[in-house]
């Protein structure tokens, strides 16, 4: 679409803009074109010749103002209000060209935004919202993997506490045990002093 505008010959178009009554044509074109260009919330209702000829009263500033419309984000009723314009078989810029290669080079830029338009309103957007919604699933399924890691990482650290503690009761119980068998080892060796002791004191006797 910015190719028709970059490539139009203002020469022509200031020569046109000096019409006092251009063909019907020119003046359709000229229309769709004030339609588009609208602000985005307020549709353009007075989109006459003269009206026309103000909004270029300065060629440059006119086709700078074009070459910044959003294409993406026209309003469903600017485009709906172009299409009477558009969808005259006369509409195009073959037959407009022999009027003036200027406007048919925006009857080019008109019909190309509204197609492109169409375009990313019908397969663009649901693209990009499919895609939103992907993006979604997939930082929730990344958040809940984290969590789920958070989780085990939480469960493992349990169970190097409770193997450590086990290890530790583990370690008391030999303590223990060891200190049982030599107590039971110092009764025996006593027991036996004590029983050799009395047999000795009988044999004396």
């Amino acid at each position: 679409a910015t190719k028709a505008l970059k490539s139009m010959d203002k020469m022509d178009l200031a020569r046109v803009k000096a019409y006092t009554s251009p063909p019907a044509l020119v003046e359709a074109v000229l229309a769709a074109t004030l339609i588009i260009a609208s602000p985005a919330d307020r549709l353009a209702t007075d989109v006459s010749w003269t009206k026309a000829k103000r909004s270029m009263s300065s060629i440059d500033r006119f086709v700078i103002e074009l070459l910044q419309i959003d294409k993406e984000n026209i309003p469903a009723g600017h485009i709906a209000a172009v299409k009477p314009y558009i969808s005259q078989s006369s509409f195009t810029p073959e037959n407009v060209s022999p009027i003036s290669s200027a406007i048919a080079n925006l009857c080019e830029w008109v019909l190309n935004v509204v197609e492109y338009n169409r375009i990313h309103v019908q397969f663009m957007i649901p693209k990009q919202e499919a895609l939103k919604v992907a993006q979604g699933n997939l930082s929730l399924a990344t958040q809940q993997k984290d969590a789920e890691e958070v989780i085990v990482k939480r469960l493992e650290q349990e169970r190097l506490n409770l193997t450590s503690l086990f290890e530790a009761a583990s370690a008391e119980k030999n303590k223990f045990q060891k200190v049982f068998e030599e107590a039971v080892g110092m009764h025996d060796r006593a027991a036996k002093l004590a029983s050799a002791v009395t047999t000795q004191g009988e044999r004396l006797e």
